[in-house]
């Protein structure tokens, strides 16, 4: 990447580093200070830890949330127990709770028994 000599006791300058996608500079693997004899000084990166995007889906039942849950992008909820509402059976979610996605929201429709 780069040679540059440095008088003994001297301090070499590191390059400026080439952004690698994905990861961070540490530290230098050898001293850039204090130069006493030849030597190759590598950059050492640590790879950035990815975080998976989660959403998180609400279900409602009669304008109250009655399970809260974080969901991978295209990932599945997991429905909660159906809910008994007395005089009505219940006929499903109004929305599918796969392939989870930005602004899913689901809510129980209920039917008149």
């Amino acid at each position: 990447m780069k040679t540059e000599y440095v008088p003994a006791g001297e301090e070499a300058h590191p390059p400026k580093l080439p952004i690698n996608a994905g990861y961070t500079i540490r530290e230098w693997s050898g001293h850039i200070t204090g130069i006493q004899s030849s030597q190759n000084v590598y950059a050492k990166y640590d790879k950035i830890e990815e975080t998976e995007t989660t959403y998180t889906v609400r279900f409602w039942c009669r304008g109250e949330v009655i399970k809260t849950e974080e969901v991978a992008v295209g990932g599945n909820a997991t429905p909660p127990p159906v809910p008994g509402v007395k005089g009505y059976s219940f006929a499903g979610w109004d929305k599918s709770y796969v392939n989870i996605n930005p602004g899913t929201r689901s809510m129980a429709v209920d039917i008149t028994a």
